[in-house]
């Protein structure tokens, strides 16, 4: 977080004191809430607990309203583990990463250069990754989709506000793994880890 307050600052500094010429290239720092999801595992339940998501994105406009972004988003949180019976299976273990690494692609609609609030919508693919507390480390697909609307200012600042739903899907053949106490968990093929998250971007343009 005292990266980003000073990033932040940087950027700001840097805005003030030079007026500079628009690039294809933007950065976006991203600041996202995720809401509680649950995982169905036959008799098991497990959730992903809600909390804050921040991040990182390059983004390259091919033209003035598409783009193509690799991005990177990271949420620090808790996956509770319940047996049949209720009993909490990995109390005190349930700390959990996830992560996305995505290239999404975004369309603007915008109609002209004067518009200020532009709305878009985009869709992205790539890898989710699950570290979980006693070390064990998941990669699988993953996907995102997300609407908004970039508020543009005067300046190379502008800033974005949107929904996104975000997911982790287990490949066909294989498991989705959760560390439960001293053991291990196999959830079945095709359970899916599916996040709503409302927030957005600081997006600066070089």
């Amino acid at each position: 977080m005292k990266q980003l307050l000073i990033f932040f600052a940087f950027v700001f500094s840097i805005e003030a004191a030079t007026a500079q010429h628009s690039s294809p290239l933007a950065l976006n720092l991203y600041g996202n809430y995720i809401f509680k999801d649950e995982i169905h595992l036959d008799g098991f339940r497990s959730y992903a607990k809600e909390g804050f998501q921040y991040g990182v994105g390059l983004e390259y406009f091919l033209e003035s309203i598409r783009s193509l972004e690799l991005k990177y988003l990271r949420q620090d949180t808790h996956f509770p583990l319940y047996g049949p019976a209720g009993t909490h299976l990995n109390e005190g273990k349930d700390k959990a990463l996830i992560s996305y690494v995505l290239l999404s692609g975004t369309n603007y609609f915008e109609r002209s250069p004067q518009q200020v609030a532009v709305p878009y919508g985009g869709l992205g693919a790539g890898v989710g990754i699950l570290d979980t507390e006693n070390g064990g480390t998941y990669t699988k697909f993953a996907w995102d989709m997300k609407l908004g609307v970039k508020i543009k200012t005067s300046s190379q600042i502008s800033f974005k506000f949107q929904a996104t739903l975000q997911s982790i899907s287990a490949a066909v053949g294989s498991d989705f793994y959760l560390t439960a106490g001293g053991g291990t968990i196999a959830l079945p093929d095709y359970a899916t880890l599916l996040q709503f998250g409302l927030g957005g971007s600081l997006n600066y343009r070089f």
